[in-house]
């Protein structure tokens, strides 16, 4: 039951053939410290909300799009009923006091609330406790590897977690799962911890694109308490992703700065794959070089993240300085250090690496990227706090665009290896259909077999 996807088990769960509380019965099945991916869980509580589920739909209720679906909250994220110590021992007694919009969400649409999982002190990038349910002696992710442990392992279909610097991504290559960050203020972040909200926002965490796209789906729209998000009609992102794409879509193939970093096995995947949809008749994909200026954004998100966490925990680090890795009072630190103009200049970078990118966006569809270096690393060799050293989701994120993460390539020990699509931002829905269309014919493409649909087009 728990391999089955969150739209595979919505079918038996409403026909009644399936019970919610099976479904949290198999969740709990695992030894609960296996894998090390919750910050709290209560195996009564989550039984308690099934039976609830399971007692509304016996009264004929209307069921909602995620009823009985399993769904772990990263720590950083407000409940109302669980604890929310954002990756601090210093905040282990915190209960809010009303759920985050995001959770309120979930509740409406049936959700089963798995538990808060396992993140990096506060949701800071460096490493996370969370062990690989693929190979235990590898991390889980940086900053929320609980809830891509969580979602791996079986333990919980789908997971919302906050993403700072890209890290989403690594978490989901490193995993094998599929992972969505969608373009600012399409999901609320009232009562999402962040740093800086201007890099950092919700995201979702699935096995494949149909059930990031059916999560996203149940979470965006307006929010009167969150000023960054509109008044616009929702899209019906989990049709739209499913869709066949009018014409086949164009692929930039971008290897950034860190490609000599990369293992060379997931050079050669992504160059393989890039190779087989340049061929494609009408060719689907081409190199692009990125100016040198880009190499100037984990500099500056640097800056950007280090001054959120001089404002958000400078006050706490001066009370309690010995609860603090060294890693985040380093930040804190250098936070302080950094003048108002240091601040407004990495802010302003932003806009010019996405005007930057706008002429790549004007020819194709998506940005074609490594996702992280390659395979999740060894525990004892975890990595730095730097992002820049491991992680292909964080130009993006800075730049404030979505991306999603695509388990299709493997590394040297078997291990998944995550390819990266980016688009320019407001256009999730196109990307998440794109993501789609590659996944579904990524086996063909990489046989070298012809497209059976939109064979290609030319720019």
């Amino acid at each position: 039951m728990t391999a089955l996807s969150a739209l595979g088990l919505r079918e038996p769960i409403a026909q009644g053939e399936l019970r919610a509380l099976e479904v949290a019965e198999a969740c709990l099945r695992n030894d609960p410290g296996a894998l090390a991916a919750w910050a709290f869980r209560d195996a009564d509580f989550l039984r308690a909300q099934a039976r609830g589920l399971d007692s509304h739909r016996a009264a004929g209720q209307a069921l909602g799009p995620l009823h009985g679906i399993a769904v772990a909250v990263q720590d950083t994220i407000d409940t109302l009923d669980m604890p929310t110590a954002r990756g601090s021992g210093l905040d282990t007694a915190r209960r809010p006091e009303e759920d985050a919009t995001l959770v309120g969400r979930l509740r409406q649409a049936g959700a089963l609330l798995a538990g808060k999982s396992v993140t990096a002190e506060y949701g800071f990038p460096g490493s996370c406790s969370a062990r690989n349910p693929l190979d235990p002696a590898r991390i889980a992710g940086v900053a929320g590897g609980g809830a891509a442990a969580a979602v791996a392992g079986g333990e919980a279909q789908l997971a919302l977690v906050s993403d700072g610097a890209g890290a989403v991504l690594a978490d989901a290559s490193y995993c094998g799962l599929v992972a969505y960050r969608p373009s600012p203020g399409r999901l609320s972040t009232r009562g999402v911890f962040a740093l800086d909200r201007a890099i950092e926002g919700p995201a979702v965490l699935a096995r494949d694109v149909a059930d990031a796209a059916l999560l996203a789906e149940v979470l965006q729209g307006f929010d009167p308490q969150d000023p960054a998000t509109r008044r616009v009609a929702p899209e019906p992102l989990l049709r739209i992703a499913c869709a066949e794409p009018p014409l086949a879509p164009l692929f930039a193939f971008a290897k950034t700065s860190l490609w000599d970093r990369c293992a060379a096995a997931t050079r050669e995947g992504l160059s393989e794959l890039a190779e087989v949809l340049s061929e494609v008749p009408g060719g689907l994909c081409d190199e692009v070089d990125l100016p040198e200026v880009f190499d100037n954004a984990p500099v500056a998100q640097r800056r950007l993240l280090a001054v959120g966490a001089a404002r958000a925990l400078g006050s706490k680090l001066d009370r309690a300085p010995e609860a603090f890795s060294e890693e985040v009072s380093a930040a804190i630190a250098e936070g302080r250090g950094l003048s108002a103009l240091d601040y407004l200049s990495a802010n302003d970078w932003r806009e010019v690496l996405r005007a930057g990118l706008e002429p790549i966006f004007a020819r194709y569809d998506v940005v074609l990227t490594p996702a992280a270096l390659g395979e999740a690393p060894l525990r004892e060799s975890a990595p730095p706090p730097d992002g820049a050293a491991w992680n292909g989701g964080l130009l993006w994120s800075f730049c404030g665009l979505p991306a999603v993460c695509l388990p299709l390539l493997s590394g040297e020990a078997g291990l998944p290896v995550g390819v990266q699509l980016v688009a320019r931002r407001g256009a999730d829905a196109q990307l998440l259909r794109t993501a789609h269309w590659l996944c579904a014919r990524v086996d063909a493409i990489m046989s070298e077999e012809v497209l059976p649909t939109g064979e290609g087009r030319t720019a």
